[in-house]
């Protein structure tokens, strides 16, 4: 691989991380329609059962028939998940099941209208949210989506249908897509679609026609989304080319590049150069090229970023490049991009000159090979055609004085030098010592001071140290070509010098951007909650920057300080409204834009993936710092970690609040039943209508099915049963005497120790025809004043606050005596508490039963 075609680490970069992204998510395609109606599920499931055909395990998760007979024949073939029912104001909604989805983990599954809303309480609000769990399970999603619920386009179909669009997808999910599939029909077929009920039934038709499927609408509608395809498809051919370090250009469609200069020829190139884009409708890109071995001053450098703000402000991409060489710089740019057109302005020269320095412009054309060329020329009003720049920053300028003293002083002392050595060596030592010297001072990286140090060092030389001493005659040939030789050494250490410092301040500056975004990244990934997050954010914003921060949050749509990193400072009713603008639109305002450009200060929108969190003020101390479209563009990557980490933030709070929310919603369901249980049954316990199911059943095998159903609650609790193996069967309702078990057993859990034990015991009594049933526990037992009243109906007690609705013990009493025993509590002397219950009758024996009947 040449060096002209190796990618760069940015492009290695991201080809391993959409690697990375396609080994650990599922496909996602996307079928794209201009309207409803024009026939994307009849082709999402065309495709999935030519898939399925082929032995892939292909599901359908939601497809919206809408009483197409034709949707609905194709669904029979295909295994359809059942939907979940959504209890939401009195209606049941049925929306896709995601768990299911999950569980029954498909190769394949088909998910119709991706900017639906789910129902309230499910796991995700909006279904593009469901598809993206789906892929990052790596399960693979067809999907279908119309033009109108992109979220980028929101605003400009609105105008277009002059109607408002409540659904919308993130571009971001748009983008992750590996295939989108335009599925297009002219407006006039979707028309005729529309009358013969195809899309909506036929009480619709007029009115959907005179509404949002007017021609025009449609028109625009479908050029919309002729373009977000092309779009995609153009980004699919750029990875194509880079994956495969194709070169040559393929001329799919004009992409415009414009070499930009600290020159005042460049605001009107760069006009032209919008002209041409908008007039072809193409793409266009503007391009400063800082080569180590151009020496600008930092004023022109400057005057070439201002041209290069104005380029984007006019609407380009653009671009900062670091190169050797400015041709293949240019050019290898421009292969990389698959530009067709360049465009440079040419100065008109003596061609005398042109023979002896090479002229940019001729270079590009003679390395351009397929790109076309576009140079202009002409002559120029300096007063009219100055650098554009929509800030309030004057150039700085920079004085180097002090490496003209660092020149004199090096020349003085490699001097000094030579005169202690003068004696005891010979003139090629003095020579070898001053061109030493001059040596040092090229490594100053600046022409000026090198060219006074090989001077004065060729004349002291000549004047201290060659004979005739002290003489200036240096029209001799030997002192002629020292200086020449001297000179030559010294302006090509100079040159070295400086391309070495120009190529570490990139390497410095790569680095820091680098690293900056590293540690930021991972600040916030170490942080939790919206104001320990902006705190992180602003004051690292205002380290990084040199800046002061403010960030700015919603309050009922009105911004409010949430994080500063001064504490008296305070914004304007200006300010504030600069700010508010800046989050209402979501664009960027203030100094350096187009927007305010007088202020003295930035204003970013935290842009989310769905909304605009909030704002942040940025007021350098240093203008100039902020006027480089690569420190922009740093500072916008910056925010966007910011908002994303505000954004999870924000996605995980809700998420634990709907845990939340579910677990509160289960206890007080769970607290309503058995409330609503224990009234219903007191009420029913006390009408005269109540109808005992009694059958003969065994005390023993009741007890133990109660212990089974209350071993969640019992845990490790100890529980001692004593109970005769001869007892007899008792004739009871066994429904009900369960529910006096439970509730004892409750009343002993709630009153005893966590790991206090139980002892249920049963005997017969034989001269009452009845058994004695008791509960006991190891608790603090019974207050003597609540012994009486502890079957009363409602009554609480005093012990503690966890009482319920006090119907337990009430509820006992209600059973019990419907079954005609008698029940009450009492302390044991070993303490604890003591209930005993009497049923009856028993179930006599066989032999007993003879007995009597003689």
């Amino acid at each position: 691989m040449t060096r002209e075609t190796r990618l760069s680490p940015e492009q290695l970069l991201q080809q391993v991380q959409e690697e990375e992204h396609k080994k650990s998510h599922g496909k996602l395609k996307i079928y794209l329609g201009a309207a409803p109606g024009v026939g994307k599920t009849y082709r999402m499931l065309s495709d999935a059962n030519a898939d399925r055909t082929k032995g892939i395990d292909v599901v359908i998760g939601v497809v919206e028939s809408h009483g197409r007979k034709e949707i609905e024949s194709m669904l029979k073939d295909f295994e359809i998940l059942p939907k979940q029912t959504v209890d939401y104001r009195g209606k049941e909604l049925k929306e896709f099941d995601l768990d299911l989805a999950l569980r029954r983990n498909p190769s394949l599954i088909l998910i119709d209208e991706m900017a639906h809303t789910n129902a309230p309480n499910l796991r995700h609000p909006k279904r593009w949210q469901d598809i993206k769990e789906l892929l990052d399970r790596k399960i693979d999603v067809y999907t279908t989506l119309n033009i109108q619920h992109i979220e980028s386009l929101k605003d400009d179909i609105a105008q277009i249908i002059q109607a408002p669009i409540k659904e919308t997808v993130p571009d971001s999910i748009i983008d992750m897509a590996d295939t989108i599939e335009l599925i297009d029909i002219p407006p006039e077929e979707l028309q005729q679609r529309l009358r013969e009920g195809k899309v909506y039934i036929p009480q619709q038709t007029d009115i959907a026609i005179g509404n949002f499927f007017r021609k025009g609408n449609l028109i625009a509608l479908r050029e919309l989304a002729l373009r977000i395809t092309a779009k995609f498809v153009g980004a699919q051919v750029y990875l194509y080319r880079q994956g495969r370090k194709i070169t040559r250009i393929w001329p799919t469609k004009d992409r415009i590049l414009v070499c930009v200069g600290p020159g005042i020829e460049s605001p009107k190139l760069i006009r032209a150069a919008r002209r041409l884009a908008a007039n072809l409708k193409s793409e266009w890109m503007a391009v400063y090229v800082d080569s180590p071995k151009v020496n600008s001053p930092e004023q022109k450098r400057n005057d070439a970023i201002r041209n290069l703000i104005f380029a984007q402000q006019l609407g380009a991409e653009t671009r900062i490049l670091s190169g050797l060489d400015i041709v293949k710089t240019v050019m290898n740019f421009a292969r990389e991009q698959n530009i067709t057109l360049i465009m440079i302005w040419k100065h008109i020269r003596f061609h005398l000159r042109d023979l002896f320095f090479k002229n940019l412009v001729d270079e590009i054309v003679r390395h351009s090979g397929e790109i076309n060329i576009y140079i202009m020329t002409g002559e120029l009003d300096e007063t009219q055609a100055k650098p554009y720049f929509s800030g309030n920053v004057k150039p700085s300028l920079i004085i180097t004085w002090k490496n003209y003293f660092l020149s004199i002083a090096i020349v003085a002392s490699v001097t000094l030098l030579n005169f202690l050595l003068f004696s005891k060596f010979d003139s090629n030592i003095v020579l070898t010592i001053y061109l030493l010297g001059v040596s040092l001072i090229g490594m100053l990286g600046q022409k000026g001071p090198a060219l006074l140090g090989v001077l004065l060092s060729v004349l002291l030389y000549r004047f201290l140290f060659i004979s005739p001493a002290y003489s200036l005659d240096i029209l001799n040939i030997e002192s002629i070509i020292m200086f020449i030789m001297m000179l030559m050494v010294s302006l090509v250490i100079c040159h070295l010098s400086i391309i070495i410092y120009r190529l570490g301040i990139i390497a410095r500056h790569a680095e820091h951007r680098s690293s900056a975004l590293y540690r930021l990244s991972r600040e916030l990934a170490r942080t939790r909650g919206k104001n320990k997050l902006l705190d992180v954010g602003t004051h690292y914003l205002a380290k990084m920057f040199n800046s002061t921060v403010i960030a700015l949050m919603p309050e009922n749509n009105h911004l409010e300080i949430s994080s500063k990193t001064k504490s008296k400072e305070v914004l304007n009713e200006n300010e504030m409204n600069i700010a508010q603008w800046a989050y209402d639109v979501g664009q960027m305002a203030g100094f350096g834009t187009d927007t305010l450009p007088l202020s003295d200060a930035l204003y970013i929108p935290l842009r989310g993936a769905q909304t605009v969190l909030g704002v942040l003020k940025i007021k350098p101390k240093n203008p100039e710092l902020l006027i480089e479209p690569e420190q922009i563009r740093l500072l916008e990557t910056c925010t966007n970690q910011i908002a994303l980490a505000l954004e999870v933030d924000r996605v995980q709070e809700q998420s634990a609040k709907l845990t939340l929310q579910e677990e509160i919603d289960r206890v007080r369901n769970a607290l309503l039943q058995s409330i609503s249980h224990d009234l219903l049954q007191i009420a029913y316990l006390e009408t005269d209508t109540i109808r005992l199911d009694k059958k003969f059943c065994s005390i023993n095998d009741l007890i133990l099915h109660v212990l089974k159903k209350s071993k969640k609650k019992l845990d490790a609790r100890p529980i001692t049963i004593d109970i005769p193996e001869d007892l007899p069967n008792i004739l009871i309702d066994k429904k009900l005497i369960e529910d006096v078990f439970i509730n004892l057993i409750d009343n002993a859990i709630k009153y005893t120790p966590l790991l206090s034990p139980i002892e249920i015991s049963a005997v017969l009594v034989r001269d009452k025809d009845s058994i004695l049933v008791s509960v006991m526990d190891h608790g603090p037992g019974i207050v003597q004043e609540e012994v009486d009243k502890l079957f009363e109906k409602y009554y609480r007690g005093i012990l503690t606050a966890e009482r319920g609705l006090g119907l337990g013990l009430s509820i006992c009493q209600k059973i019990i005596e419907t079954h005609g025993g008698t029940i009450w509590a009492e302390n044991r002397k070993q303490g604890g508490a003591a209930f005993y219950f009497t049923l009856g009758p028993i179930q006599k024996r066989l032999s007993e039963t003879i007995v009597t009947n003689d």
